[in-house]
């Protein structure tokens, strides 16, 4: 599987998104977008993902048990993961 890199746009508040990503940059969008939030309801983690065209693609939640097991298994990920090598700035 091919592995690409997304704006990954987090929502801490309602109406306060923080982006996070390698291309942010505000109003031009260089990678896909994922944005993760609570919902309307406040029951579920909610998922948009867009292209780079901002055009919607794919949207779904998770409920609270899903996010619960989420947690631990993002927490293990992590410490497997190997960090990415960054470009240096001159």
């Amino acid at each position: 599987m091919e592995e690409r890199a997304v704006e990954l746009l987090v929502w801490f508040t309602d109406g306060a998104p923080r982006s996070i990503g390698p291309g942010a940059k505000p109003g031009k969008r260089a990678l896909p977008e994922v944005s993760i939030g609570r919902t309307t309801s406040k029951r579920a983690l909610g998922f948009i993902v867009r292209g780079v065209d901002g055009r919607q693609e794919t949207r779904f939640v998770l409920d609270r048990e899903q996010v619960k097991m989420l947690v631990p298994y993002l927490t293990r990920s992590l410490r497997r993961l190997r960090a990415t090598k960054t470009k240096s700035r001159k």
